[in-house]
Formats: structure tokens, sequence, C-alpha cells
């Protein structure tokens, strides 16, 4: 579980939440974390053993995370609408070395609807339930993943997504 903002509260709140966490989930580890600074590892389940996962883990349990060499990440934009039959097509060929994609998607297939597209650990999620509403239809997806991989020929691929509505 993890448990962040810890440094917008007093000893004597995060107390309270720590235990009401450990009233309701005993099981489950907890990370303690300020701005969402968790190791990919831990973050992604490959590491179950969350205090290895800290090794700059002091007894008053502050964290030092430097997770910045262990993943980069990269932004995709465009304007106009790509066809969700040929995005599948080219996700189907991510590389396992890309560990989370995220990101809103302007389908030809739904032009007014804002779909929201999540990819962890090749498990791909499309929701295409929200409207656009006043926003201009784009695309806007992140994708996480190893430092040393090159995503430049696999951008050109989604580029040839393109579909007219």
């Amino acid at each position: 579980m993890i448990i962040n903002k810890t440094d917008l509260v007093n000893e004597s709140e995060l107390d309270d939440v720590l235990d009401w966490v450990t009233e309701i989930a005993p099981e489950t580890p907890q990370v303690q974390t300020q701005y969402a600074e968790v190791p990919l590892d831990v973050l992604i389940g490959t590491n179950d053993d969350v205090s290895s996962a800290y090794p700059e883990h002091d007894s008053a349990g502050g964290l030092g995370v430097h997770h910045q060499d262990d993943y980069q990440s990269w932004i995709y934009e465009s304007e106009g609408a790509l066809s969700w039959v040929k995005v599948e097509r080219v996700l189907a060929d991510l590389p396992e070395s890309i560990y989370r994609v995220k990101g809103f998607m302007y389908l030809s297939q739904h032009p007014d609807k804002k779909c929201t597209l999540q990819i962890v650990n090749q498990q791909i999620s499309l929701d295409c339930h929200h409207t656009w509403l006043a926003e201009e239809p784009k695309n806007q997806l992140v994708f996480i993943g190893d430092p040393e991989i090159n995503l430049d020929s696999f951008i050109k691929d989604i580029d040839t997504c393109a579909a007219a509505i």
C-alpha cells in the first residue's frame, strides 16, 4: 500500500493513517513516500520485499528514493484521430522494456469520446466513457520504460495509424 504525501501531515496524523491502514490490511506491505517517489520494481510488482527497495531507509521512516536511472519517460502527442484497429496492432509489438503506458486517445471509432489508454505488463485497457467537453480532441500518451530503449521507430509506427473522420 502506497501512502503518499507523508510530508503534508504531522507525525500524529501519519500514525493515525498507518494504524488505520494496518487495521484494514494487516498483511499488506506499506510504502511511505513523498511526491509519489516509489521504486519502479515495487510499483510494478516485481519486488515484493518493500524494505529492500529502500536502501536509504532510516529508522525515522524517511525514504531516500532515486529512480531516475531506473526508467525514462517519453511523451507522444498528436492532433488527428487514430484508428484503434491500427493502434492495437502497433501496441501488440510494444517492447517488454516498456513498463507502463497511460494517456488519452482521439480515436476514429469514438470521435466524441476521450478514450483513456492504460498498459501495464503488456495488458491493454481502453476506456471510452468520457467526452471531450470543451477540450480539443488530441492524443497524449506517456510511455515509461527502460532508459536504454529507443522508441523513435515505435512512435513513427503510431503516426501511421492516422484515420479520417
